[in-house]
């Protein structure tokens, strides 16, 4: 009997693989459907045997962008809701598409469809581009024969997702751009403009005032080893970089954003309206609470936070409450617990978690405008101060200069 070997994705988001010996990979496809998985990929290991008709999928989790995911979303959630079969209502959306990603994506999808393949099966072929928060909300959603109402909310889910990302974004381009300008700035002054000037008080070197001093001595220093702090630069951020893709120096990386004035309170309110409206969207589509805690969990970026949700399964099973995840964590908004509680206790744990993403979308986009206020003052200030500086010590050197007896 050959032996065949498999990927799929658990209810909880997990991708599982193994090997298992059968007739065919039909067989093996039942097979991993009866144990509760999705399937992803299946092929023979030995012989020549053809391949499960679901394709390896080689776009990244970038090849359709949040606008057209939610776009394409809200598209087939209408279409469905106007009584259009699901095979038809992916032929006009695939029709109607002038996004080349998002036609290559419907393209893949309507083949597994028109094959035989439901709706979630098809997208779980794609789990590089769609999530496993999506399509478990597209499984569930289908068992209850309501995709097209589960369709509606997960788009309603990625358009606040997204504009609360666009809305952070905008605020803090502005200090970025400013903060590159300024750099820039300086460098010129320092390699193109003090150079010059320094040429004048050549022979006076030892009456130059101490600050004129750094400055000719910075000058000379960006001029000659430039492409050294270059280098020094790109293998800094590579050196970070390395570290966070291991699994301590991101946890580290990420507990030190959070201990921060003002951006910790930033990504821990954005971490908590992610968190409480991925939970929200997945009870109100019938996603047992179990499953759905492990999935929204991977919606936060932030390693500490998104580890305490993940851990709160086991505190689930050992039979302790929802809000007893975030009781002892200093990181969690004191209010957002006390929402949790009394969601709890009212039976309306659905209901309290979407009004405690109201509360922190608002919220994170109120501490995005404040960074913004802090940010621009000091970068503005500081900037004048350094070109200030810089031309202060000239213009004092030329006086002392000036002054010298003939």
């Amino acid at each position: 009997m050959p032996v065949f070997h498999y990927k799929a994705v658990s209810p909880h988001g997990e991708e599982v693989e193994g090997q298992r010996e059968d007739v065919d990979e039909a067989a093996v496809i039942r097979w991993i459907q009866g144990s509760g998985l999705i399937p992803l990929h299946a092929e023979r290991t030995e012989g020549s045997g053809r391949r499960f008709t679901l394709p390896s999928w080689k776009m990244g989790r970038r090849a359709l962008s949040s606008a057209d995911l939610a776009a394409l979303t809200e598209e087939l959630s209408v279409l469905l809701k106007a009584g259009i079969a699901l095979e038809e209502a992916l032929s006009i959306a695939r029709n109607a598409s002038e996004s080349p990603a998002v036609g290559r994506v419907l393209d893949r999808i309507l083949e597994q469809v028109r094959n035989g393949a439901s709706f979630s099966v098809a997208l779980a072929s794609a789990s590089k581009v769609f999530s496993p928060f999506y399509i478990n909300i597209v499984k569930t959603s289908e068992a209850a024969g309501t995709l097209g109402p589960g369709l509606g909310e997960l788009s309603a889910y990625l358009q606040r997702e997204r504009e609360l990302k666009d809305e952070i974004v905008s605020a803090t381009l502005y200090p970025l751009v400013l903060f590159v300008v300024a750099l820039i700035s300086i460098a010129l002054i320092l390699v193109f403009v003090v150079p010059k000037i320094s040429a004048l008080f050549v022979g006076y070197e030892e009456m130059l005032p101490l600050s004129t001093i750094v400055v000719i001595a910075s000058a000379e220093f960006v001029a000659t080893y430039w492409w050294a702090m270059l280098l020094g630069v790109l293998g800094g951020l590579l050196w970070i970089r390395h570290r966070l893709q291991m699994p301590v120096g991101r946890l580290r990386w990420d507990r030190r954003l959070l201990g921060l004035p003002v951006l910790g309170d930033l990504i821990a309110k954005i971490e908590v309206a992610r968190f409480s409206r991925s939970m929200a969207t997945m009870l109100g589509n019938g996603v047992p609470l179990m499953q759905a805690l492990p999935l929204a969990s991977g919606a936060m970026s932030n390693r500490v936070l998104s580890d305490l949700t993940r851990q709160g399964t086991e505190i689930l099973k050992d039979g302790g409450s929802f809000s007893a995840i975030f009781a002892g964590a200093a990181c969690f908004p004191t209010l957002a617990l006390q929402l949790i509680k009394v969601g709890e206790q009212t039976g309306d744990l659905e209901g309290m978690l979407a009004k405690v993403a109201e509360i922190y979308e608002a919220e994170a986009s109120k501490a995005a405008r404040r960074m913004l206020s802090i940010l621009e003052p000091v970068l503005i200030v500081g900037l004048g101060l350094v070109i200030g500086g810089i031309i202060m010590s000239i213009m004092v050197a030329i006086i002392s200069v000036n002054e010298l007896p003939l």
